[in-house]
């Protein structure tokens, strides 16, 4: 992560969250990176050195000119790079993120409104219910006992009502298992 300012740390906190290894290069870091534990901090200029060994880079610093000459050494190198403020200049978008448990849901407008994206996630966040977690485990509970039978998924009737049930009560329509109607081959 090229940057130290509020949205590297933003980005930080959520590679963290995905065991990510960081190293952080900014001549002022914000207070919370300093604090946080599993960073290599470098405080200071961004070397062109910095880049060596990186698999995937954050250009994320207030200096926009320093920002495309990360993105042009990362794009020279093969180098994965998403720039702040910069859609032009993205080999991929750091999508807001909604967790619940295993679930992850990404939502992303392609770099043209990060605002937008951020409401979104946040409208998801309200409308997941709480439950999703204890309902995974328990999904995956029976998923895995179907499987280990030698069963097919989306012809169990125990686990095809347990999700119809759940996604009746908890969201706008029911699932539906494919004998009874439409449903992803993999459940």
């Amino acid at each position: 992560v090229i940057g130290g300012g509020n949205v590297a740390l933003r980005k930080v906190k959520t590679l963290l969250e995905y065991g990510a290894n960081i190293t952080v290069v900014a001549p002022k870091l914000h207070p919370e990176l300093k604090e946080m534990s599993g960073l290599v901090l470098r405080e200071r200029e961004f070397e062109k050195s910095d880049l060596d060994g990186m698999r995937l880079v954050f250009a994320a610093s207030s200096d926009g000119d320093c920002n495309r000459r990360v993105a042009g050494l990362c794009r020279e190198r093969g180098i994965l790079v998403n720039v702040a403020d910069l859609p032009g200049e993205c080999d991929f978008y750091f999508p807001a993120l909604v967790r619940r448990a295993d679930l992850v849901v990404g939502i992303s407008t392609g770099g043209k409104s990060p605002a937008v994206a951020k409401k979104i996630r946040e409208e998801f966040d309200r409308a997941l219910p709480e439950s999703l977690a204890d309902f995974l485990e328990e999904m995956w509970e029976l998923r895995t006992v179907i499987l280990e039978r030698g069963e097919p998924i989306q012809e169990d009737r125990e686990y095809c009502d347990k999700l119809h049930n759940y996604f009746e009560q908890n969201f706008f329509g029911a699932f539906k298992c494919r004998k009874t109607g439409s449903a992803d081959e993999n459940d």
